[in-house]
């Protein structure tokens, strides 16, 4: 339980499928697409810093996980604007 991880709720294999918590708000790639204007060098840099603490978290597990998968598809605004952003982590 991480607040830059979307938590894991369940999957399925038969169709593959994965479960995830509700993130209500969107993903990073339209963030940066509808808010180009409203984008400060020390937002950029919040947004890095959270998708850092996730990849960090989840590379330091034991055994460590890869993402496999990191674009800005994947990375949820939870909280519209300042508070954090999340991976995604689809394997």
């Amino acid at each position: 339980n991480h607040p830059n991880i979307v938590q894991l709720k369940g999957f399925c294999t038969q169709p593959f499928c994965i479960v995830t918590e509700f993130i209500e708000n969107q993903n990073l790639l339209s963030f940066l697409t509808n808010n180009k204007s409203q984008l400060d060098w020390p937002l950029r840099l919040k947004i890095a810093k959270d998708v850092a603490k996730g990849m960090a978290l989840l590379h330091s597990a034991h055994p460590p996980i890869m993402h496999r998968d990191l674009k800005t598809p994947n990375v949820v605004v939870s909280y519209y604007y300042y508070n954090y952003f999340q991976l995604v982590y689809e394997s």
